[in-house]
């Protein structure tokens, strides 16, 4: 509260690395003593702080927020937000992937989880949405066109079912907002590929 009051414009102190991760201890703390909604509130704040970190500390960032993670998926195992830290250990590893590649396998199982669970539709959808970017940046990561091709496609189908409601189960409403990313996401495939009848009928 006190920083607050400095940081008021005109801000005369700046929070640095070491007061962010402060107010993550912090955070940490009350999450231990409140439960499942707090360790995720935490896991979140530190995805969110990751963006505005140097490289170097993106490792030990998302290394904390996928703590927080497993901390419920390991300790409330049956509670609803379960699922939803699993698809965010997904989140997790995806973006570190782009420094360690390897994780990419690691987040692609924990989206299949999520994908093939009884989650609602919206965190069932956007875990296929995972797996469609995974499959993506594989394909780029990979130079071998023989390789690229296969990738590319299973990317496409992933995001095709989220657009046609595959992955509904009866009387499941699609959700809108992860409808139309996957719809935009596949339609940028098929452009970059020259596919232009299948992209404009998305």
């Amino acid at each position: 509260i006190g920083f607050l009051w400095y940081n008021a414009f005109p801000a005369e102190v700046f929070m640095g690395d070491t007061g962010s991760m402060a107010i993550g201890g912090a955070l940490a703390g009350f999450a231990i003593m409140t439960g499942t909604e707090a360790l995720l509130l935490l896991g979140d704040t530190f995805v969110e702080e990751a963006p505005t970190l140097s490289t170097n500390l993106l490792n030990e960032t998302y290394g904390a927020a996928i703590n927080a993670f497993v901390r419920i998926t390991n300790n409330f195992p049956t509670h609803p937000l379960a699922l939803l830290a699993i698809g965010r250990i997904g989140d997790c590893h995806f973006n570190l992937a782009a420094q360690y590649p390897e994780r990419y396998a690691s987040a692609a199982e924990n989206y299949q989880k999520v994908a093939e669970s009884a989650a609602g539709v919206a965190t069932r959808s956007l875990a296929k949405v995972g797996l469609g970017r995974v499959l993506e940046a594989q394909a780029r990561t990979n130079k071998l066109a023989s390789e690229q091709a296969p990738r590319l496609e299973a990317a496409v189908d992933h995001y095709r079912d989220v657009v046609y409601g595959k992955n509904l189960r009866a009387g499941e409403p699609p959700d809108a907002f992860v409808v139309k990313e996957a719809g935009l996401l596949a339609a940028r495939v098929l452009e970059n590929q020259h596919r232009w009848e299948e992209a404009t009928k998305l």
